[in-house]
């Protein structure tokens, strides 16, 4: 009876043992971890600092359709040539997105009438069923 008295304090101070053990473990852990979460949140406002002050760099305010043609003024022949072209491409890619969604509107639109006469003919078949 003394043994099994003895094995279950060794069990309850080996448990104790552990939770102790397991919270120092832990909150080195968590310390850990916090400390490396405040590097990655510093390092992530450097980041953002860093792309702001690139995307800012790279444009300084919207552009005004005066300042655009002054410019376009600017350029020599071979340049307004260019700029041209990329117009055009510009304007084409326009127009194929323009058509393909006019495309896909009429894909859905015949698609939304052709359910709407399978619809008319269910409900006309359940009526006829109804009337049978």
């Amino acid at each position: 009876m003394e043994s099994i008295t003895k094995e279950i304090k060794k069990l309850l101070l080996a448990g104790l043992g552990a939770a102790v053990e397991g919270k120092e473990k832990g909150g080195k852990l968590l310390e850990d971890l916090a400390e490396k979460g405040e590097i990655a949140l510093e390092q992530g406002k450097v980041k953002n600092e860093e792309l702001k002050h690139n995307i800012q760099k790279t444009f300084r305010g919207e552009k005004k359709p005066q300042d655009i043609m002054e410019a376009v003024k600017k350029l020599d022949a071979g340049q307004l040539e260019e700029l041209k072209a990329q117009i055009a491409g510009l304007e084409a890619e326009q127009a194929a997105a323009a058509e393909e969604a006019a495309e896909q509107a009429e894909e859905q639109a015949a698609a939304a009438e052709e359910a709407a006469e399978q619809a008319e003919e269910k409900a006309d078949a359940a009526a006829e069923d109804g009337n049978a």
